[in-house]
């Protein structure tokens, strides 16, 4: 009898902050932690046909304090290809590659994960649209996502403006 394989934690920053996004795909993904990725910028990079705009990325940031909130999830290994193939991994050319992160969670532990990040950039900025942002919002008000952050990310949602960096590549 062969033991199946153990679950893997994922860290989500973007569409899959929400619960019922996410079980499209990984109905097996169980809330394991809120936590922060230090060391990176949440920025939208790559427009998506799907959304009809730009979607989350992580991209590395040295500013002290940079961090992107999210959730860890823990998933069923046999539920990675889906996941896998929700991020556009296996296409040509791919979309997003997965990345091993470490992550701080909100009791201070640290937790290895597994995340996503986008393999070209298209911009330093591409609008999201409102339905991609809702769907961040409303998993990241269910998790419990710091307040200060929820208010970037509807900041965004409303068009009120969010942080620059050099360049004027926006960021939160």
């Amino acid at each position: 009898m062969t033991a199946e394989p153990p679950p893997f934690r994922y860290f989500a920053y973007g569409s899959n902050l929400s619960e019922a996004r996410l079980h499209e795909n990984c109905p097996s993904a169980r809330l394991e932690a809120v936590a922060r990725l230090p060391g990176y910028r949440l920025a939208f990079t790559r427009r998506s046909e799907r959304w009809g705009g730009g979607v989350a990325d992580i991209r590395p940031n040295a500013d002290a304090g940079a961090a992107v909130w999210g959730i860890v999830w823990r998933i069923a290994a046999a539920e990675g290809d889906a996941l896998d193939r929700q991020e556009g991994v296996h296409i040509s050319p791919p979309r997003y590659r997965r990345i091993d992160v470490t992550v701080r969670t909100t009791s201070g532990g640290a937790v290895d994960c597994l995340a996503y990040q986008v393999v070209e950039p298209e911009a330093g900025h591409i609008a999201p649209a409102a339905a991609y942002l809702d769907t961040m919002l409303r998993g990241a008000r269910a998790a419990g996502l710091p307040r200060g952050y929820i208010a970037r990310l509807d900041a965004i949602a409303s068009g009120k403006g969010q942080g620059r960096l050099d360049g004027g590549e926006r960021i939160i």
